[in-house]
């Protein structure tokens, strides 16, 4: 049976650090990622493959335990883990439905898929030692580290169309509704974690359970609703609703996010929306994008919901025959503080980024 071949996941050479900070605050971090895939089966209604691989993180300095901050003395830090992965698509099932009056569509395929998920990541120290994971600085998610030993269990229901009128092109996905739910496989790592009315600490193996409800009315028009229910409490943890569209050359969409807390009979926390599009204002040059997030929760008048977004940040992109350009503002406000800065970008084809200069407009 083929095996897929060894790949590098992720390679990286990166000095991090913010500007103007001193130099015991910056730092190199190299960052290799190997693995493989083995597929199991070659049956068309059941797909399986396991994964295997690993992660290697050098970095030349780290955090001290005691100050919270970097060593004053370069201390080199290695974090090496192992990683596994298996995946079970199917049985899968489907039918296949003729249209006596076609419309639209001439045929609906309706499918049934359901899958499972292992993940697993290994402790990268012995159990009795110290967790090297406090010493790791964090920057992005390269840095994040959990230990994982859990299964997602999926059922999927798939409607795809196919077009009537051959020039839309072949069948593609009108709907698809999932229902999934993550368990953990170690007693000792929860999923679910809170505190009850009580005021005790309660936690579970069980993850919350997730449905996601997809619509694609057009191939370029799409919907998505996301809903989590807290299993351990019994009320909802997360829900979401987005959706874009393309007419012509430009692009529009936005997203509305509730989160509720992790406690029983908690309140919301978070209350957001998000608005982004695209201007094609020269076809195949010049590109207008905005992207503005507003926070419906704080402050409670509505006016000054909109007037005040969280964050804003708009760009003009500029694609020439070898080169490009981007000029970025962005707007990002924390309580009563209001930040501005600029970024512009020269970027020569097949080289790379040339020109990277930020600026603060305060």
């Amino acid at each position: 049976m083929p095996v897929e071949p060894f790949l590098i996941r992720n390679a990286t050479l990166s000095r991090l650090g913010a500007d103007g900070e001193p130099e015991t605050e910056q730092y190199g971090r190299g960052d290799l990622s190997p693995g493989f895939s083995l597929p199991l089966s070659t049956l068309p209604w059941l797909s399986t493959r396991i994964d295997l691989g690993g992660r290697v993180t050098h970095y030349t300095n780290s955090i001290d335990r005691a100050t919270r901050r970097f060593a004053a003395e370069d201390q080199a830090l290695t974090r090496t883990f192992g990683t596994a992965g298996a995946e079970i698509v199917g049985p899968s099932f489907s039918r296949i439905f003729e249209k006596r009056h076609p419309g639209r569509f001439s045929k609906l395929k309706h499918i049934v898929e359901p899958r499972i998920v292992y993940a697993y990541a290994d402790d990268f120290e012995a159990a009795d030692a110290p967790p090297i994971e406090q010493e790791v600085p964090l920057f992005d998610e390269i840095d994040s580290f959990r230990l994982r030993n859990d299964a997602t269990v999926s059922l999927i229901n798939r409607i795809l169309a196919k077009p009537t009128d051959e020039e839309e092109g072949g069948a593609f996905e009108i709907v698809s509704f999932e229902l999934q739910q993550g368990f953990s496989l170690d007693n000792t790592q929860f999923l679910q974690r809170g505190v009850g009315m009580d005021g005790k600490a309660q936690t579970s193996q069980e993850g919350p359970l997730r449905a996601i409800l997809r619509f694609n009315p057009s191939a370029t028009t799409s919907l998505k609703a996301e809903a989590a229910y807290n299993t351990l409490f019994g009320q909802m943890q997360a829900l979401s609703i987005s959706g874009g569209t393309r007419l012509g050359r430009h692009s529009f969409g936005g997203t509305l996010y509730t989160r509720w807390g992790a406690n029983e009979g908690a309140d919301v926390t978070s209350n957001q929306a998000r608005v982004f599009g695209s201007l094609s204002l020269v076809p195949d040059k010049l590109t207008f994008d905005v992207n503005i997030s507003f926070d419906l929760a704080d402050p409670p008048n509505a006016t000054m919901k909109i007037a005040n977004p969280l964050q804003q940040r708009y760009f003009l992109n500029y694609q020439g025959s070898c080169y490009s350009l981007r000029l970025e503002f962005r707007e990002s406000r924390f309580s009563d503080i209001t930040d501005r800065d600029f970024r512009l970008m020269f970027t020569l084809k097949n080289v790379g980024t040339f020109i990277d200069l930020n600026g603060n407009l305060n």
